[in-house]
């Protein structure tokens, strides 16, 4: 950021203690069952085997809970909560392998699933 100066980096380096302070009473109080089980679209859950912040047993219930045309559930294993940052090969990989052809079946007009 060759235009910064020093308070610009003092902020963005303490940018997200801020962010986090500023919305933590929200995301520790979401319910996503809130938006109700029914999607009229696909449904993915990419989940860490390790994550700590969203455990897969977590994770796995909320998917029973929702209906959708067509729904996977992928573990990565040994992975935690940031599986498409240290597991980036194997993430795309799934997306292609799973969500690609959705995309695709959905471009041409075809039923999900």
């Amino acid at each position: 950021a060759p235009g910064w100066s020093v308070l610009d980096l003092y902020w963005f380096l303490n940018s997200g203690g801020y962010a986090e302070n500023a919305t933590i009473d929200k995301v520790n109080h979401f319910d996503a069952r809130g938006l109700g089980p029914d999607f009229k679209v696909p449904f993915f859950i990419f989940n860490g085997a390790e994550d700590a912040v969203t455990p897969t047993d977590h994770a796995r219930r909320y998917f029973d809970f929702v209906r959708a045309p067509h729904k996977e559930f992928v573990s990565f294993p040994n992975a935690g909560h940031s599986a498409v940052l240290t597991m980036p090969d194997a993430f795309l990989q799934e997306l292609v392998t799973r969500v690609r052809p959705i995309a695709i079946q959905n471009e041409t007009g075809a039923v999900h699933g």
